[in-house]
């Protein structure tokens, strides 16, 4: 009797402890916009012209949430540096939506790599990015 109580207690404490695991988590969504005025793609652009690049994001969970945008830029394969950071409002939890506006450099063949990054409550991140390189 020892022995099948030991087991079943066994039993209890390895299903809880399974259920008790965190979940994976799925990561939220996030998409560049692609109507007319948007880059959303990686291209050559002319030197010293304006340009706006635009991004949804979406959460893909319901117990999980956007908590906070980063968009970072790099010239020439350079360290990023933010350009913009935003703490998400309780009104933009479940989707939220960014336009970025800059102008490019001037000097040819110079990269500018930008990556927008999207991050949950739960710390799961999804980030898209895109490099223009100047004509």
């Amino acid at each position: 009797m020892k022995i099948f109580s030991k087991i079943l207690i066994t039993l209890i404490v390895l299903i809880s402890l399974t259920s008790c695991e965190k979940e994976q988590g799925k990561i939220p969504i996030i998409k560049f916009k692609s109507s007319s005025g948007y880059t959303s793609e990686s291209n050559e652009i002319i030197a010293n012209s304006s340009f706006k690049i635009g991004i949804d994001a979406y959460k893909s969970e319901t117990r999980d949430y956007l908590t906070k945008i980063n968009v970072t830029k790099s010239v020439n394969n350079g360290q990023a540096l933010e350009v913009f950071s935003k703490d998400l409002s309780k009104s933009e939890r479940d989707t939220y939506s960014y336009d970025y506006s800059s102008e490019v450099g001037s000097t040819s063949n110079e990269t500018e790599k930008f990556t927008f990054k999207v991050i949950t409550k739960r710390g799961l991140t999804n980030e898209l990015y895109l490099t223009l390189r100047v004509q």
